[in-house]
């Protein structure tokens, strides 16, 4: 009798419980599958062990086309099934299949160990698409937890530069303040509310008066979220990480890590700041003006940048205040909104960082001076980039015309202050060209010499080259085709 109350309190997974987690137990099967690489074969690890992280997240992507239909709950409530959480799944492994796609292993690189690289890939893409996929603030926490941790060691791999082991260090310290803040938010929340849950949480908020207490728990929240969205006044560690990590953690940090925090605050808001609660004027006002703040400061000091994948960092922090200032609206416009822009986000940067690793594989360098005469040497590379830097500044013919267009007329919609962020958006997309423009203008109007009079290597067809030339494709389809990307985004819902 005494092992009664124990068995009593057991959850046993039931088939929606685990068909609802069905691509992060697949991903965790492809983590074991890689760790067992190296003991098993001694030869070719590395090319085996990205095959079967690549695989893995092949097959979770598929499985996404099997999930439950509709809006649900698993687990006793920490995990959401929606249309919010499928999307978000199926945007993540898409884009982080592609970024296993351009780094395929060379059969000359020696210095890469694929199993721990794979390993910490696959681990936080498990702890951002459960971000994506709970209104739990414990589950939160844990989820965040889960993905920062894999991502510091990401940073920090290339520990032989010192700039990699500078910037590892800038990102656990902004990190790990980060967390204790939303950990203290998240206390102070369950403190006020007794739950854990956003749906008992909303219930709380809006039944009277918001104590300060609660308002402190939701700030302290919003900070962890911040980091993620590498957002003002947590966006120091980004520049860093970006220039000092290779060029695959860039590009997974820049749209995995910042698509997780914005499908999590897109829900958070969604469920607990619903229009007519006490809180839903300040917290318009206060996102809509760090989204400002953060797109101005990303644009701004990008434009001294001579390091492109700097350039790049500064570049994600600008397009993570274009996605918060649509979230700001808290509505189905600005959500959809917010979906779309993350699909577009997703292929342009994959494309711009995929072209930008060939390169500095060929060159040796990400400095601007490097994609010099890129055009005469690798016409393909050169437009394929050339497509997604447009696609960034929101030019046709490329879907970041559309998709920039989407947040700028879901903000007028608003009317009132709303125009001052449309203003906003519009401002810093002019401002955006000055240093896109200028690595243009090196692929296209520079010739292919360096300093010395010699001629630069030029990039060859690599896994990357694919990918880069991929995304551009998808860039200029996806203009033409822009009412199915629209129509995907309609499915963009939190349920509870």
């Amino acid at each position: 009798m005494r092992g009664a109350p124990l068995a009593a309190s057991l959850l046993i997974p039931s088939r929606t419980d685990l068909a609802a987690l069905a691509v992060e137990l697949v991903l965790t099967a492809g983590i074991c599958a890689v760790l067992l690489v190296p003991l098993v074969f001694r030869t070719r690890a590395n090319v085996l062990a990205s095959a079967a992280a690549t695989a893995a997240v092949a097959v979770g992507f598929l499985l996404t086309f099997a999930a439950p239909s509709g809006s649900g709950t698993a687990f006793a409530g920490m995990i959401v099934f929606d249309g919010a959480a499928l999307l978000w799944r199926r945007i993540a492994l898409l884009f982080v299949l592609g970024v296993l796609i351009a780094r395929w292993p060379r059969g000359d690189d020696t210095e890469r160990d694929d199993t721990v690289d794979c390993t910490l890939l696959l681990s936080a893409t498990v702890g951002m698409t459960l971000m994506g996929a709970t209104a739990n603030l414990l589950l939160v926490l844990l989820a965040s937890e889960l993905a920062s941790v894999a991502s510091y060691l990401l940073a920090g791999l290339r520990k032989h530069e010192r700039l990699a082991s500078e910037a590892a260090l800038k990102f656990v310290l902004v990190g790990a303040v980060s967390t204790a803040v939303m950990a203290y938010g998240i206390s102070l929340l369950y403190g006020v509310t007794g739950s854990f849950d956003f749906a008992a949480i909303a219930a709380h908020l809006s039944a009277g008066s918001v104590s300060p207490l609660a308002v402190m728990g939701l700030v302290g929240l919003l900070v962890g979220l911040l980091f993620k969205l590498s957002a003002v006044p947590m966006h120091f560690w980004a520049p860093d990480v970006f220039q000092g990590g290779g060029v695959d953690v860039a590009a997974f940090l820049s749209v995995v890590s910042k698509g997780a925090g914005v499908v999590l605050l897109a829900r958070l808001v969604a469920l607990l700041v619903a229009p007519g609660a006490p809180l839903i004027g300040g917290t318009q006002f206060t996102l809509a003006i760090i989204a400002i703040a953060t797109m101005t400061v990303g644009n701004v000091a990008a434009l001294p940048q001579t390091s492109v994948k700097r350039m790049l960092g500064y570049s994600t922090i600008a397009q993570g205040g274009y996605l918060l200032a649509a979230v700001a609206l808290i509505g189905p416009a600005g959500f959809e909104a917010t979906a779309i822009y993350l699909m577009v986000y997703a292929a342009m940067n994959l494309g711009a960082f995929a072209v930008l690793a060939s390169v500095e594989a060929a060159r040796r360098s990400d400095h601007v001076d490097a994609f010099n005469g890129l055009a005469r040497l690798a016409p393909a590379s050169a437009a394929a980039m050339a497509v997604c830097l447009i696609a960034l500044i929101g030019l046709p013919p490329t879907a970041g015309f559309f998709a920039k267009w989407k947040i700028m007329s879901a903000l007028a919609a608003g009317g009132g202050w709303w125009w001052a962020a449309v203003a906003a958006v519009a401002l810093n997309s002019v401002i955006s060209v000055a240093y896109y423009a200028r690595l243009i203008r090196a692929m296209y109007l520079r010739s292919a010499l360096t300093s010395a009079g010699e001629n630069l290597a030029p990039p060859g067809w690599s896994p990357a080259t694919w990918v880069g030339v991929a995304s551009a494709i998808a860039l200029v389809a996806g203009l033409v085709l822009f009412t199915f990307v629209e129509r995907a985004a309609a499915r963009f819902t939190f349920g509870s």
